[in-house]
């Protein structure tokens, strides 16, 4: 399902999928998302569904409505087009799986276990030798570094890079199957 994230600067605001014909943006309470921003008109813009395309379209806002940067009044929306208004953005997430692309391989990480025997890391035992290369998080440092960690919250920091990399591991293994392993 296509969707939009909200962000206002690095802040991530939310995710609103893209479930009706038609989603309005802009500064009223009627609209399906409110931007709490002067620059956002009361009706700014709205995004479109026809059959399988997107478009956005500016509803004659008194700032503008942006698109990667541009100034539109209507464009069909593709992956990962950023609209701008105001201080805030919208990133079109579109339907379409990139399953199995070289590309979501890049972004492939490992994670390194301690190990009851000295040599290679499981990590580098398991790693696949055709992927490009990856980034490995030690999630076991040395004592003293551990010990600095822990005081600065290095446990919860710890526990923050493990759900990510279970996240991603579920994502990974959800993709596999679709592509019929």
């Amino acid at each position: 399902m296509a969707k939009l994230t909200l962000s206002l600067g690095n802040s991530l605001l939310g995710e609103i999928p893209l479930v009706k014909e038609t989603t309005t943006i802009g500064r009223n309470k009627d609209n399906d998302i409110v931007l709490d921003n002067l620059s956002a008109s009361g009706h700014h813009a709205q995004v479109i569904q026809t059959d399988s395309k997107y478009t956005v379209e500016d509803l004659g806002s008194t700032n503008g409505t942006l698109v990667n940067g541009q100034k539109i009044d209507r464009k069909v929306l593709e992956d990962n087009d950023v609209i701008a208004i105001g201080r805030h953005e919208l990133r079109f997430i579109g339907e379409t799986e990139r399953v199995g692309k070289p590309s979501d391989f890049e972004k492939t990480v490992f994670v390194r276990m301690p190990s009851a025997s000295a040599g290679p890391s499981p990590a580098s035992q398991s790693r696949p030798q055709n992927l490009p290369p990856s980034v490995v998080l030690d999630l076991y440092p040395p004592a003293e570094t551990k010990k600095k960690e822990e005081g600065e919250g290095g446990l919860v920091k710890i526990l923050a890079v493990v759900v990510a990399v279970l996240t991603a591991a579920v994502v990974a293994y959800i993709s596999w199957k679709k592509m019929g392993h």
